[in-house]
């Protein structure tokens, strides 16, 4: 904070069309009691405005992990308040407290391989961080080996650089403690895992069509890809486990509207599947319903803040890549698991 005034370090915008459902069977706008993460620009202090600057002001991706609001939103219809701002009662703050609950989790990430590294003087190190945890910045928080050993970078001898770690790879783990909201991402995943399955069958029909194969082959590719649509569609959503997870309204409304959605693509592809008789045409139905289940894979109540991986050149932090932690989040259930997790990633910063 500049000694002048207040200043804004990070914008969060409640998307309110994941937050309601139209229709008359629909739910008015709700969220909550969830925590909202902000990003905003690099946390060094600066006196001077920097060139990241409308990154605290949610224009573009932030880069550094600001902080959490607890946050609840509902909907009434009727008069207007006559208060715009009222105190908090004290009901309501003890009611929220099992919300605020937390339980233990562990970030680990294995370096393989560090190359393509741009001309620099100072030694490289990584950093990984998920919050305030993790950060080297950060001293409210217990220390953990987030970081790589800093390495002088050698020439490839052709354009570019590469950290010689050889034989021995770095770890950092990170301990942190969240909400847990593993019910959340574990349905994210699933939905994520479904949207994927689609894309690549739908990718397949297409190199087939370009290819030219007959069109008994591309009906049984179009047969599979219903096939295996109608079958995903048919897994059980992550339910919240009595004693371990706390559920709000919002999170009651979108499963039951994300079951209803998936029981009308059931039945669609179910008809599809029975009487298409033109291959693009099925297709086009296809992507239809893919665009459906994009709009069905977003999860409005991610508290847990994303992976945040530095490269850090002397006190410089040069390059940044994040991840959502959903996308790492171990399930011991395979359609739950995240896309990313124990799997060797190529990561350009």
């Amino acid at each position: 904070d500049r000694v002048t005034e207040d200043d804004i370090i990070g914008t969060y915008a409640l998307p309110l069309s994941l937050l309601s459902s139209p229709g008359g069977e629909g739910f008015l706008p709700t969220f909550g009691p969830c925590y909202v993460n902000f990003y905003g620009s690099t946390r060094e202090f600066s006196e001077l405005p920097d060139d990241y600057e409308d990154l605290n002001l949610g224009k573009g991706e932030g880069v550094a992990y600001r902080g959490r609001a607890l946050v609840e939103l509902a909907t009434t219809l009727g008069q207007m308040p006559d208060q715009n701002v009222t105190e908090i009662e004290s009901d309501n703050v003890l009611r929220v407290q099992k919300f605020m609950r937390r339980r233990k989790f562990k970030l680990h990430a294995a370096f393989l391989n560090a190359t393509m590294v741009s001309a620099i003087d100072a030694p490289v190190e990584f950093e990984l961080s998920i919050g305030n945890y993790g950060n080297k910045l950060d001293d409210n928080v217990p220390p953990c080996s987030s970081t790589t050993q800093p390495t002088n970078a050698v020439f490839d001898g052709c354009h570019y650089y590469y950290l010689p770690w050889g034989g021995t790879k770095p770890c950092v783990v990170v301990d942190c403690s969240w909400e847990d909201i593993s019910f959340r991402l574990e349905t994210l995943n699933l939905l994520l895992t479904i949207v994927d399955n689609l894309e690549g069958n739908i990718e397949q029909v297409k190199i087939g069509t370009k290819a030219k194969l007959p069109t008994p082959e591309l009906a049984q590719l179009l047969m599979s890809l219903l096939e295996q649509l109608v079958n995903d569609c048919r897994k059980q959503v992550a339910l919240p486990q009595q004693g371990r997870h706390v559920e709000n309204n919002l999170d009651k409304l979108l499963r039951t509207y994300r079951k209803e959605e998936l029981q009308y693509i059931i039945e669609e592809a179910s008809n599809l599947r029975e009487n298409a008789t033109d291959i693009n045409e099925a297709i086009s139905e296809v992507e239809g319903i893919l665009q459906r289940l994009k709009n069905l894979a977003q999860e409005p109540q991610n508290s847990m803040p994303d992976v945040i991986l530095w490269m850090i050149s002397g006190d410089k932090r040069i390059a940044y890549y994040r991840i959502p932690a959903n996308e790492v989040l171990y399930s011991s259930h395979p359609d739950y698991i995240g896309r990313k997790c124990g799997k060797i990633q190529s990561i350009q910063m």
